[in-house]
This record gives structure tokens, sequence and C-alpha cells, in this order.
């Protein structure tokens, strides 16, 4: 069988060719219909195990019926020649469109962003797929404006099917958009992965370039694993906060950091494009692909108050020295993180964290009095914010011997920078 000659198909012309594979487009002569179809290079296994593997991802692949998939119709082996017959497209990749372009307004990045995702979660819990390349070129705006993902399962095949080369193993995928665990060739990969290659076709898409541009692809896939590059915001300033924060989120180099699920990642999705913060920050222990957005150090509101009593309880447990420090840290940068809340009126964006419980007392209760500051009727809320977290402060510094007494009273200050 010659590469343009498949029986029960006319072959009408080449659309592409790539590394691994050439797609045709064709007539499918039983249904009189177009379909396109994908013929892999020949250099993939040929042995027994690797036909039945080809045909069983066909069949889970096939069974995937989503708007936004693009259907595989069949899939077959002859002559040594591997080939999927999927649903004929009549429109322009998203890599198209972004080298037309140059840059998708953030608006149309994200819409395109959540058609991914919702087509990912349907193939995610229907069947445990994950596709392994997303990228532009793989997302598809058909002629009546739908966006459609492409070579689902195609990849996860293909990588099943690789040989070892040499003393390693081949990696497929593109190297811009490789998840870390991907490049190390993890057998183990989960939706996670496939969020991570969104995140990055996100930050190409939003502005202009690949994550690592203009390094050679090798150096590209170890960059993946141990570097950053910009954050999107450096990179184009007018994006907002909240998309930087989500995009930062999904490039966490570990996995366990990432959204759970692509559920979480459309709730990130909405909450973004209406102008909101995403529903959680990366943690500021987890390192992403991209360098941190300013807003995820400027926490605000109840998520600070509680990420300081964190601090205190564990500052509780450390020596006197020790205390003093992690106490002055705790409240400088609640009082901070407070004062930008209230001039923003970002409470209510936020999702807070369980409430920490207090410590078990572990010394008799010790009689104090209460510090309040009288303000006069003109004082902001944020003014008036900033003095009580004042007058803890000093209040920290004249007992250094209460930290409970002093996780009390940051308690009691926090819950009030908290209420709307």
């Amino acid at each position: 069988m010659s590469e343009t000659h498949i029986p029960g198909f006319e072959i009408l012309a080449l659309i592409g060719r790539g590394g691994m594979a050439s797609v045709w487009k064709a007539r499918q002569i039983s249904l009189d219909r177009l379909v396109a179809i994908k013929i892999l290079s020949s250099h993939f296994g040929h042995t027994t195990a690797d036909i039945d593997r080809f045909q069983q991802e066909a069949k889970v692949a096939a069974r995937l019926k989503h708007p936004g998939i693009v259907q595989v119709y069949d899939a077959g082996n002859q002559n040594g020649a591997y080939y999927f017959v999927m649903e004929f497209v009549a429109g322009y990749t998203v890599g198209e469109w972004l080298r037309r372009k140059g840059q998708l307004p953030e608006s149309e990045a994200l819409t395109v962003a959540e058609c991914v995702a919702d087509a990912l979660d349907y193939a995610w819990t229907q069947a445990a797929m994950v596709h392994c390349d997303i990228k532009p070129d793989n997302v598809i705006i058909d002629a009546d404006g739908s966006v459609k993902v492409a070579d689902l399962g195609l990849s996860r095949t293909i990588k099943a099917m690789t040989r070892e080369v040499g003393a390693g193993q081949e990696i497929l995928g593109t190297p811009a958009y490789i998840s870390p665990e991907q490049a190390m060739a993890d057998p183990g990969l989960d939706c996670r992965s496939d969020i991570y290659s969104l995140g990055a076709m996100l930050f190409h898409l939003l502005t202009g370039r690949r994550l690592f541009h203009g390094q050679p692809d090798e150096q590209v896939i170890e960059l993946q694993c141990t570097s950053q590059d910009e954050n999107p915001g450096q990179v184009a300033p007018a994006l907002s906060k909240g998309v930087c924060a989500m995009v930062e989120r999904m490039l966490a180099k570990d996995p366990q950091f990432r959204q759970p699920d692509w559920k979480a990642v459309k709730q990130d999705l909405a909450r973004v494009k209406t102008g909101h913060l995403p529903g959680q920050f990366l943690p500021g222990h987890a390192i992403s692909t991209v360098k941190r957005t300013p807003l995820t150090r400027l926490q605000t509101g109840p998520d600070a108050a509680h990420s300081a009593l964190r601090r205190w309880q564990q500052a509780d447990r450390s020596t006197p020295l020790m205390l003093g420090l992690k106490i002055g840290a705790a409240v400088i940068g609640c009082t901070i993180a407070v004062v930008i809340g209230a001039n923003r009126g970002a409470f209510h964006h936020r999702l807070a964290p369980p409430p920490v419980a207090p410590p078990p007392p572990s010394t008799p209760t010790t009689t104090t009095t209460t510090t309040t500051v009288t303000l006069p009727p003109s004082v902001s809320p944020a003014e008036a914010a900033r003095r009580e977290f004042d007058a803890v402060r000093r209040w920290i510094s004249e007992n250094p011997g209460q930290p409970r007494e002093g996780l009390r009273r940051m308690q009691r200050v926090g819950a009030a920078a908290a209420t709307p």
C-alpha cells in the first residue's frame, strides 16, 4: 500500500506532513463523505503487540463522541502502515490563526481554552484518556466557529508503539508545550499533564511567543523541567492579574500543585473570564514554569489572615528569637494584604481556606487587657485596618513571651478585616 492508496478511499490532497505522520483529505467511497486520513510514519513498531495496542487505542478514541473532539471513524494497518480515518474539519487551526494575528486577545484565548478544557474533561471522565500533545496546531476552528480538539489518543498510541532508542526512550510531544513529567518519560500520566500543556498553550496565545522562545528543542525540554520563563503579565502587560495567576498554577512543575482536574480548570476559566481572580493560587512554596504573579504574593482578605495565623501557630512552637521574627513577618504581611484588599474591594473574589483551629492550651490562662484604637469619623476602612494591625504589632513587641495571646489578637483583627 502506498501512502496515497488506501483501499476504500479516494485520496484528494495532502493537508500536511510532520515528523510523526502525514494527513490527507480523502473521500470515503462507501459513504460518499469527506474524511481526513492520518498515516503514521513507517519507523513505528510492527510487532503483534504493536498492532493490538494500536487497534485498542483506536477503538477507545472512536467511542468518544463530543462536539469539541474530532471524531475518529476507523483505524487500520495494511502492509505495515498504520492509519486513522477521522472527521474532516473544514476550517483552520488555532496555530494558523495565531500565526496570522501574532497574539490573541485575552477573551478569545480564554474562549478557546474553555472549549479545549470541556472536550478533555469529557475524554478524561469517560475513558481516562490523556491527549499528550495539546498545542495550537492540534486545535481546529470549524467553519461554523466551533472549536475542536484533534489527535485525541493518537500521541498516546504512538508513545506506546515507540521502541527504545539507544540508552533512552524517545520522548513524544511538542517541546514548548510538554509537561515536565512527560518530558521525563513518566509512564503514569494523567489529566494534569494535559492541564500543563493547555497552560503552555495559553501562554503562547496570550503573549504571542512560546515558552523558552528561541532555545533549541532539546534545551526547551530540559528547561520545562528545571527553569522558569517570564510571567505572562511581564511579556504582555495588558493581561489581567487573574489570567496570569491561573496560568501560573497550570504550569506548576509538580502536578500536585496544579488544578486537580478539568472541572477545577473550567471553574478558574469561568472566574477569570468574568474579571474575577481564580479560586485558588499556586502555593507559595511551589515552583511554576513562569515567574510568580505579584498578586499571588499579596493575598487579600481572609486568605491573608488565615495564612498569618498558620505562620503564628508554627512560630508558637519555635524559639523566642524565631518567634519574634515570624510574628513580625506575619503581622507586616497581613497588614499590607488587608490594606490592599480594602482598597481594591477584593475580599469576595477569593475562596477562603478552612478555618484554622486554635491550638490546645498548654499553659495556665493569662489575664490580659485588650488594646483598642479610637478612630475619628473620617478614617477610611483601609486606614482603620492598618492602625489595628499596628496596635497588635506594638503589643507583640512589648509582650514577646505571650504568643498565644498574640494569636488570639490576630484572630480578632483578621476576622474584623474579613468582614465585608
